[in-house]
């Protein structure tokens, strides 16, 4: 899925549509990972499957819920404007408010767009 993970499954919720992906080495990197279980957090009835090696992803969107004390750890590869942004997007369509506490990297020196 590469750079386009966020823009995927941002798509993906609001359309109610599955993604299914294949995909060669590297497969997803650990930010893009991290990135869907936080997706799963804030929705109800989503659900990721992704292989061991992380070349094939089922993910099937649920419908955005929102929730409050919610907490991610967004790990040390990405800062938490990429995880931040779809929230923020997401956040809008929510069935209740979003409150979560994201931890990890603030900044990131040359983090690439996308």
């Amino acid at each position: 899925m590469g750079d386009f993970c966020r823009e995927y499954t941002q798509i993906s919720l609001k359309a109610s549509e599955d993604i299914r992906a294949d995909a060669t080495w590297p497969g997803l990197l650990s930010h893009e990972v991290s990135l869907l279980r936080l997706l799963e957090k804030v929705s109800d009835d989503c659900h990721v499957e992704i292989n061991e090696t992380g070349t094939k992803l089922k993910y099937k969107p649920g419908i955005v819920m929102g929730g409050r004390n919610l907490v991610h750890d967004c790990g040390v590869s990405r800062s938490i404007g990429y995880f931040l942004e779809p929230l923020i997007v997401l956040g809008l369509f929510g069935k209740k408010p979003l409150t979560i506490r994201l931890n990890g990297v603030q900044s990131q020196i040359l983090e690439p767009l996308g």
